[in-house]
Protein backbone atom coordinates (compact mmCIF):
# COMPACT_ATOMS: atom_id res chain seq x y z
CA UNK A 1 0.00 0.00 0.00
CA UNK A 2 1.44 3.23 -0.90
CA UNK A 3 0.15 5.95 0.77
CA UNK A 4 -0.21 9.50 -1.23
CA UNK A 5 0.44 12.46 0.03
CA UNK A 6 -1.16 13.23 3.19
CA UNK A 7 -1.83 16.41 5.73
CA UNK A 8 -1.55 15.18 9.46
CA UNK A 9 -2.64 18.12 10.55
CA UNK A 10 -5.97 17.77 8.61
CA UNK A 11 -6.01 14.36 10.35
CA UNK A 12 -5.71 15.76 13.86
CA UNK A 13 -8.30 18.35 12.96
CA UNK A 14 -10.87 15.43 11.37
CA UNK A 15 -10.21 13.50 14.33
CA UNK A 16 -11.31 15.79 17.35
CA UNK A 17 -14.20 16.77 14.81
CA UNK A 18 -15.63 13.54 15.25
CA UNK A 19 -15.03 12.93 18.89
CA UNK A 20 -16.44 16.95 19.37
CA UNK A 21 -13.34 17.78 21.02
CA UNK A 22 -11.91 21.26 22.11
CA UNK A 23 -8.98 21.43 20.65
CA UNK A 24 -8.46 24.68 22.40
CA UNK A 25 -7.98 23.39 25.91
CA UNK A 26 -4.17 23.85 27.18
CA UNK A 27 -4.38 20.52 28.47
CA UNK A 28 -4.81 18.64 24.85
CA UNK A 29 -2.44 17.86 22.36
CA UNK A 30 -1.69 15.28 20.13
CA UNK A 31 1.74 14.56 17.69
CA UNK A 32 1.95 12.26 15.02
CA UNK A 33 5.13 10.81 12.83
CA UNK A 34 4.78 9.02 9.42
CA UNK A 35 7.69 7.69 7.45
CA UNK A 36 8.29 4.86 5.48
CA UNK A 37 11.99 2.61 5.91
CA UNK A 38 12.71 3.99 3.17
CA UNK A 39 12.72 7.22 3.51
CA UNK A 40 10.45 8.52 0.91
CA UNK A 41 8.31 10.33 2.77
CA UNK A 42 8.31 11.95 6.03
CA UNK A 43 5.25 13.47 7.94
CA UNK A 44 5.64 15.00 11.23
CA UNK A 45 2.74 17.38 12.82
CA UNK A 46 1.53 18.45 16.26
CA UNK A 47 -1.52 19.68 17.53
CA UNK A 48 0.26 22.41 19.31
CA UNK A 49 3.96 22.91 17.94
CA UNK A 50 5.21 24.49 21.06
CA UNK A 51 4.11 21.70 23.24
CA UNK A 52 6.31 18.57 21.94
CA UNK A 53 7.59 16.96 25.09
CA UNK A 54 5.23 14.12 26.33
CA UNK A 55 5.12 12.01 29.51
CA UNK A 56 6.20 9.09 27.55
CA UNK A 57 4.30 6.00 29.89
CA UNK A 58 5.65 2.88 28.83
CA UNK A 59 7.63 3.88 26.02
CA UNK A 60 10.72 4.22 27.96
CA UNK A 61 10.41 0.38 28.27
CA UNK A 62 12.09 0.12 24.65
CA UNK A 63 14.88 1.99 25.57
CA UNK A 64 15.71 0.15 28.52
CA UNK A 65 15.28 -2.87 26.64
CA UNK A 66 17.79 -1.64 24.39
CA UNK A 67 20.39 -0.08 26.72
CA UNK A 68 20.17 -4.02 28.47
CA UNK A 69 21.19 -5.93 25.29
CA UNK A 70 24.25 -3.50 25.05
CA UNK A 71 24.65 -4.38 28.79
CA UNK A 72 24.52 -8.27 27.78
CA UNK A 73 26.52 -8.01 24.96
CA UNK A 74 29.27 -6.60 26.60
CA UNK A 75 29.26 -8.70 29.50
CA UNK A 76 29.15 -11.80 27.58
CA UNK A 77 32.48 -13.00 28.00
CA UNK A 78 32.09 -13.13 31.46
CA UNK A 79 28.96 -15.27 32.17
CA UNK A 80 27.76 -17.40 35.21
CA UNK A 81 27.69 -20.46 33.11
CA UNK A 82 31.57 -20.42 32.65
CA UNK A 83 31.84 -19.86 36.65
CA UNK A 84 29.36 -22.62 37.27
CA UNK A 85 30.52 -25.19 34.88
CA UNK A 86 34.42 -24.37 36.39
CA UNK A 87 32.77 -25.44 39.50
CA UNK A 88 30.93 -28.09 38.98
CA UNK A 89 34.49 -29.41 37.27
CA UNK A 90 36.51 -29.15 40.24
CA UNK A 91 34.19 -30.54 42.36
CA UNK A 92 33.07 -33.27 40.32
CA UNK A 93 29.17 -32.48 40.74
CA UNK A 94 27.03 -33.92 38.44
CA UNK A 95 24.21 -31.18 38.01
CA UNK A 96 23.11 -27.97 40.22
CA UNK A 97 19.65 -27.60 40.44
CA UNK A 98 19.92 -24.56 42.28
CA UNK A 99 21.25 -20.88 41.29
CA UNK A 100 22.70 -21.72 38.03
CA UNK A 101 20.33 -18.99 35.95
CA UNK A 102 22.51 -17.02 34.19
CA UNK A 103 22.27 -13.08 35.03
CA UNK A 104 21.42 -12.91 31.21
CA UNK A 105 18.92 -15.10 30.82
CA UNK A 106 16.74 -12.99 33.92
CA UNK A 107 17.47 -10.01 31.59
CA UNK A 108 16.10 -11.47 28.38
CA UNK A 109 13.25 -12.02 30.44
CA UNK A 110 12.75 -9.17 31.71
CA UNK A 111 13.07 -7.48 27.97
CA UNK A 112 10.66 -10.01 27.05
CA UNK A 113 7.66 -8.98 29.45
CA UNK A 114 8.50 -5.34 29.58
CA UNK A 115 8.29 -5.25 25.54
CA UNK A 116 5.18 -7.86 24.79
CA UNK A 117 3.30 -7.43 27.82
CA UNK A 118 4.39 -3.54 29.06
CA UNK A 119 5.33 -5.16 32.71
CA UNK A 120 6.15 -2.82 35.32
CA UNK A 121 8.33 -5.27 37.06
CA UNK A 122 10.36 -6.11 34.53
CA UNK A 123 10.99 -2.82 33.87
CA UNK A 124 12.33 -2.37 37.18
CA UNK A 125 14.59 -5.34 36.91
CA UNK A 126 15.85 -3.32 33.80
CA UNK A 127 16.28 -0.19 35.26
CA UNK A 128 18.44 -1.83 38.10
CA UNK A 129 20.39 -4.10 35.91
CA UNK A 130 21.22 -0.93 33.40
CA UNK A 131 21.96 1.38 36.11
CA UNK A 132 22.90 -0.59 39.50
CA UNK A 133 20.74 1.01 40.96
CA UNK A 134 17.74 -0.57 43.45
CA UNK A 135 14.38 1.12 44.89
CA UNK A 136 14.15 1.41 48.78
CA UNK A 137 13.92 4.25 51.43
CA UNK A 138 15.07 7.42 51.05
CA UNK A 139 18.81 8.63 50.90
CA UNK A 140 20.81 11.57 52.26
CA UNK A 141 21.62 14.14 49.62
CA UNK A 142 24.96 12.85 49.01
CA UNK A 143 24.18 9.62 48.27
CA UNK A 144 21.14 10.54 46.56
CA UNK A 145 23.08 12.69 44.30
CA UNK A 146 24.96 9.58 43.53
CA UNK A 147 21.80 7.37 42.87
CA UNK A 148 20.57 10.73 40.73
CA UNK A 149 23.85 10.40 38.39
CA UNK A 150 23.33 6.37 38.18
CA UNK A 151 19.77 6.64 37.27
CA UNK A 152 20.62 9.32 34.58
CA UNK A 153 23.47 6.79 33.00
CA UNK A 154 20.44 5.79 30.38
CA UNK A 155 19.27 8.94 29.47
CA UNK A 156 22.82 10.73 29.12
CA UNK A 157 23.10 7.83 26.72
CA UNK A 158 20.73 8.13 24.27
CA UNK A 159 21.33 12.05 24.20
CA UNK A 160 24.96 11.55 23.27
CA UNK A 161 23.97 9.43 20.60
CA UNK A 162 21.62 12.25 19.58
CA UNK A 163 18.36 12.13 21.21
CA UNK A 164 16.42 14.67 22.20
CA UNK A 165 17.93 17.01 24.82
CA UNK A 166 14.59 17.02 26.60
CA UNK A 167 14.79 13.02 26.83
CA UNK A 168 14.41 11.99 30.74
CA UNK A 169 14.03 8.26 30.82
CA UNK A 170 15.32 7.93 34.80
CA UNK A 171 12.41 7.17 36.62
CA UNK A 172 10.62 3.31 36.65
CA UNK A 173 7.05 3.00 36.06
CA UNK A 174 4.86 2.75 38.79
CA UNK A 175 1.35 0.99 39.09
CA UNK A 176 0.87 3.75 41.53
CA UNK A 177 2.90 5.55 42.88
CA UNK A 178 6.94 5.98 43.84
CA UNK A 179 8.14 5.77 47.28
CA UNK A 180 11.38 6.58 49.12
CA UNK A 181 14.18 7.03 46.92
CA UNK A 182 12.45 7.11 43.34
CA UNK A 183 10.13 9.77 44.60
CA UNK A 184 13.32 11.50 45.72
CA UNK A 185 14.77 11.34 42.36
CA UNK A 186 11.33 12.29 40.61
CA UNK A 187 10.97 15.69 42.68
CA UNK A 188 14.26 15.90 42.53
CA UNK A 189 14.69 15.13 38.77
CA UNK A 190 11.05 15.62 37.29
CA UNK A 191 9.14 12.83 35.14
CA UNK A 192 9.84 11.01 32.42
CA UNK A 193 9.85 12.97 29.27
CA UNK A 194 9.81 12.17 25.55
CA UNK A 195 9.16 13.46 21.89
CA UNK A 196 7.82 12.16 19.43
CA UNK A 197 10.94 11.97 17.30
CA UNK A 198 12.68 9.68 19.79
CA UNK A 199 9.53 7.56 20.08
CA UNK A 200 10.49 6.63 16.11
CA UNK A 201 14.23 6.68 16.66
CA UNK A 202 14.46 3.91 19.34
CA UNK A 203 12.31 1.95 17.38
CA UNK A 204 14.68 2.44 14.22
CA UNK A 205 17.11 1.98 16.14
CA UNK A 206 15.78 -1.47 17.29
CA UNK A 207 15.71 -2.51 14.11
CA UNK A 208 18.93 -1.88 13.10
CA UNK A 209 20.84 -3.01 16.43
CA UNK A 210 18.72 -5.66 17.52
CA UNK A 211 15.91 -6.58 15.22
CA UNK A 212 15.55 -10.02 17.13
CA UNK A 213 13.64 -7.98 19.35
CA UNK A 214 10.95 -7.09 17.30
CA UNK A 215 9.42 -10.51 17.72
CA UNK A 216 8.06 -9.23 21.23
CA UNK A 217 6.86 -6.73 19.97
CA UNK A 218 4.64 -8.35 17.10
CA UNK A 219 0.61 -7.93 17.62
CA UNK A 220 -2.20 -9.84 16.60
CA UNK A 221 -4.38 -7.00 14.92
CA UNK A 222 -8.25 -7.69 16.07
CA UNK A 223 -6.94 -9.25 19.26
CA UNK A 224 -8.84 -7.76 21.67
CA UNK A 225 -6.93 -10.17 24.84
CA UNK A 226 -4.16 -7.91 23.89
CA UNK A 227 -4.54 -4.27 25.15
CA UNK A 228 -1.83 -3.11 23.63
CA UNK A 229 -3.63 -4.10 19.76
CA UNK A 230 -6.44 -1.19 21.29
CA UNK A 231 -4.43 1.07 19.31
CA UNK A 232 -3.18 1.62 16.33
CA UNK A 233 -3.53 -1.74 15.31
CA UNK A 234 -7.18 -1.94 16.00
CA UNK A 235 -7.81 1.46 13.39
CA UNK A 236 -5.90 -1.03 10.95
CA UNK A 237 -9.00 -4.08 11.18
CA UNK A 238 -10.20 -3.20 7.70
CA UNK A 239 -6.18 -3.46 5.78
CA UNK A 240 -5.63 -6.61 8.17
CA UNK A 241 -5.30 -9.19 5.07
CA UNK A 242 -3.14 -6.37 3.58
CA UNK A 243 -0.69 -6.39 6.41
CA UNK A 244 2.48 -9.23 6.85
CA UNK A 245 4.36 -7.84 9.75
CA UNK A 246 2.59 -5.24 12.67
CA UNK A 247 5.19 -4.87 15.50
CA UNK A 248 3.91 -2.08 18.38
CA UNK A 249 4.77 -0.61 21.86
CA UNK A 250 2.05 1.38 23.56
CA UNK A 251 1.99 3.10 26.65
CA UNK A 252 -1.12 4.60 28.09
CA UNK A 253 -2.02 6.23 31.65
CA UNK A 254 -4.61 8.27 33.04
CA UNK A 255 -3.45 11.45 30.94
CA UNK A 256 -2.11 10.28 27.91
CA UNK A 257 -1.91 7.53 25.57
CA UNK A 258 0.81 6.52 22.81
CA UNK A 259 1.33 3.84 20.03
CA UNK A 260 4.42 3.65 18.03
CA UNK A 261 4.00 0.88 15.10
CA UNK A 262 6.18 -0.59 12.25
CA UNK A 263 3.11 -1.73 9.79
CA UNK A 264 4.91 -3.87 7.20
CA UNK A 265 1.90 -4.36 3.74
CA UNK A 266 2.60 -7.48 1.78
CA UNK A 267 3.23 -5.52 -1.22
CA UNK A 268 6.60 -4.37 0.52
CA UNK A 269 5.62 -0.91 1.44
CA UNK A 270 6.81 -0.53 5.17
CA UNK A 271 5.48 2.09 7.37
CA UNK A 272 6.99 3.61 10.81
CA UNK A 273 3.41 5.55 12.14
CA UNK A 274 3.75 6.94 16.19
CA UNK A 275 1.21 8.64 18.01
CA UNK A 276 1.74 10.75 21.36
CA UNK A 277 -1.70 11.85 22.77
CA UNK A 278 -1.82 14.35 26.19
CA UNK A 279 -5.65 14.95 28.06
CA UNK A 280 -7.43 12.62 25.76
CA UNK A 281 -7.22 9.15 27.57
CA UNK A 282 -10.80 9.22 28.00
CA UNK A 283 -10.74 8.53 24.36
CA UNK A 284 -10.57 5.36 24.31
CA UNK A 285 -10.63 4.73 19.57
CA UNK A 286 -8.83 7.98 19.37
CA UNK A 287 -5.43 6.08 17.80
CA UNK A 288 -6.98 3.86 16.29
CA UNK A 289 -9.80 6.74 14.40
CA UNK A 290 -6.00 8.19 13.50
CA UNK A 291 -4.55 5.37 11.64
CA UNK A 292 -7.50 4.28 10.10
CA UNK A 293 -7.67 8.11 8.66
CA UNK A 294 -4.20 7.67 7.50
CA UNK A 295 -4.36 4.33 6.07
CA UNK A 296 -8.09 4.29 4.42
Amino acid sequence: MLLEDINLKEVIDSVLADHNIDSTKPEINIAISLFDNMGRRHFNDSLIQDQTIFYPASLIKLFQAYFAKIRIQENVLKTSHELINRAVEESSIESLSFGTNLDQDDVQAAIIHSLKDSDNDALGYLVDYNTRTNSGLRLDPKILARFRQARSAVTEFFINKGYDSNLNIANKCFSFAPYGRDLQLMEDNGVNSMDINDSCRIMLDIERDFPEMLKFLEREIGDSDDEQSQFIAKGMSDRKDEISIFQSKAGWTSKVRHDVAFIRFKDNCDYLLAVMTQGLSEYKDLIADISRKIFS
